[in-house]
């Protein structure tokens, strides 16, 4: 009589089936091939204007908000209308004229705008026109108690990283000069950027254009650039106790392509 026969199987034996069983209805639903991911769409190649001086809300261009560091600040809509021996900021002129007046005394004043709202990525390039009409006495971005400027325009980088870069008209240093300092008990760095100096060209308009992504590689030493989160206006004539002017008339976001066509 022929012993019976015996069949033998290992655990690893019935996963491999159980596995089998679970992975071919599945296996049948995947199609044939795998679809590449679609190519993100390109940045919108049209320049954002971030201060329209067409539109006001009392007496400031919308979406701005005014904050007085130092002294007191009057809002009018003409110089004539300012207390005496107080800053003031206006807008006036026609059309292609009209323009952000900024008269500081004694004091220190800017105007605000928060623009994370903006669809601002790849737009890196910051384009704006100014001029300064009285530069503060004696001041100088490298001596702290002479730390004033007739006109700065600062960029709030990503709220995140908390850095800003200050771009200014000096009184005293050259052009190129770096700084560095903070505000908010140290919570916010600002590295700081001569773009013009003294009084060659006062009075007259300036226009003037920076790659923020290659400044904040300068500046901060990284290309991790955080993007854009706010822009501030301001002048500032407080530690010299003397009188600071200018104006502005146009600040413009541009992609950074333009500023890579202009390296070729």
């Amino acid at each position: 009589r022929a012993a019976p026969r015996l069949e033998c199987r290992t655990l690893h034996d019935d996963r491999s089936h159980v596995l089998v069983r679970l992975l071919l209805p599945l296996a049948l639903l995947l199609p044939a091939t795998v679809s590449p991911r679609p190519t993100p769409a390109p940045a919108d190649p049209t320049p954002i204007a971030v201060l329209d001086l067409g539109q006001l809300k009392k007496g400031l261009p919308k979406g701005w908000e005014l904050k007085a560091n130092e002294g007191k600040v009057d809002v009018v809509a003409s110089p004539d209308e300012a207390s005496n021996g107080r800053s003031w900021i206006c807008v006036r002129g026609e059309e292609d004229e009209r323009a952000l007046e900024l008269y500081c005394r004694k004091g220190s004043f800017s105007i605000n705008r928060d623009i994370t709202g903006l669809e601002l990525d790849g737009h890196s390039v910051l384009e704006w026109e100014w001029k300064a009409t009285a530069l503060p006495e004696k001041a100088d971005m490298r001596k702290s108690k002479r730390n004033d400027q007739a006109l700065q325009v600062l960029v709030q980088l990503d709220t995140t990283a908390k850095r800003v870069i200050s771009y200014v008209w000096d009184t005293s240093a050259p052009v190129g000069t770096k700084g560095s300092e903070s505000y908010a008990m140290g919570l916010y760095k600002v590295k700081v950027l001569c773009v013009q100096s003294g009084s060659e060209g006062l009075g007259e308009w300036h226009k003037l254009r920076r790659d923020l992504r290659a400044d904040y590689k300068e500046l901060y030493g990284s290309e991790k650039f955080p993007g854009v989160a706010g822009i501030r206006i301001q002048s500032n004539s407080q530690y010299t106790k003397s009188v600071a002017s200018g104006a502005v008339r146009s600040l413009v976001f541009h992609p950074a392509e333009e500023a890579r066509a202009g390296e070729r």
